[in-house]
């Protein structure tokens, strides 16, 4: 009989036989296994519908924050407003779309360079009324209590054991959800020992809660 067979003809069984240990053991271990698979759907669907991260280089409208965004507002007269005197010259400069600077009823006022954060960040704009010249702050955003991640990493390393000589890895490793910054991880390896005895080849699974700084 083929590999491929006997897959065909074992698959069913296990699945027969997962399923009537499922049905026989106690209740408090099914209540478990269907809240883990029905928060593993809730994941995958949270994973294929739910707002996709922003790819590098895109360029995307930044709305109010949405802290202020329905306060009341009021109308100011500032002597004057400083703003760039060649738009189309800064947009192609700031590396945005030509679109951008197409718009003649809209200047270009000002643009900030923030840095790298793993949460977020949050500029704020203000304009001196007396000089028409901006000021802009940024607040980096703290880790939430909790947020689901989707980050995949995939790798390869060499190493050296004291006991088996070089090592090499490759690995998949998927950023699961984030808890007051400690990132819960799945992780996958493959390990190989060319060096030693028996050539040993092995996978290994993993779960970490990892905690940058």
């Amino acid at each position: 009989m083929s590999l491929m067979s006997q897959i065909k003809s074992r698959v069913p069984e296990r699945l027969t036989s997962e399923y009537n240990n499922f049905l026989t053991a106690p209740a408090w271990r099914r209540y478990l296994w269907l809240a883990v698979a029905v928060a593993l759907a809730g994941y995958l669907l949270w994973c294929r519908f739910g707002t996709q991260p922003i790819k590098p280089g895109t360029t995307v409208d930044a709305p109010t924050s949405p802290q202020i965004a329905q306060m009341a507002r009021a109308e100011i007269h500032p002597q004057k407003v400083v703003v760039f005197a060649d738009k189309a010259a800064a947009v192609k400069k700031l590396g945005l779309p030509p679109e951008q600077a197409m718009d003649p009823k809209e200047a270009l006022f000002q643009s900030t360079s923030t840095p790298a954060t793993r949460h977020g960040s949050t500029t704020t704009t203000f304009l001196n009324t007396s000089t028409g010249r901006p000021r802009s702050v940024t607040t980096i955003l703290p880790a939430p209590w909790f947020a689901l991640e989707r980050t995949n990493y995939a790798g390869v390393g060499i190493g050296m054991s004291s006991s088996d000589g070089v090592v090499y890895q490759a690995f998949l490793k998927r950023d699961l959800a984030q808890v007051k910054g400690v990132y819960l991880q799945g992780e996958a390896q493959v390990i190989a020992r060319p060096s030693s005895i028996d050539r040993k080849l092995e996978g290994i699974g993993w779960a970490n809660a990892v905690y940058p700084f």
